[in-house]
């Protein structure tokens, strides 16, 4: 998730230097959108706040926050398992 934030940031950052600049709010909507299906309860509820009540770093510490939480809740035996 981190990679993917980062990813997001490194890609905003180099639009900025061709000179279109992403603001907040935008760089905030571009990165919940790109979430897989498995973030879709989290997401029902950012909804709920408001887009004006998020940012790029209040998602970032939310999206890492719920991943961990993911995969701490991770069952040993499914870790190795395969899909």
């Amino acid at each position: 998730m981190l990679e993917h934030l980062n990813q997001m940031k490194s890609l905003s950052d180099q639009l900025r230097e061709m000179v279109y600049t992403l603001d907040n709010q935008e760089l905030t909507m571009t990165v919940l959108a790109s979430l897989p299906s498995e973030f879709k309860p989290l997401l029902t509820v950012l909804n709920a706040v408001g887009e004006a009540n998020l940012s790029f770093k209040k998602i970032m510490g939310i999206l890492l926050n719920d991943f961990d939480r993911q995969i701490d809740s991770i069952e040993p035996e499914d870790a190795f398992s395969a899909k």
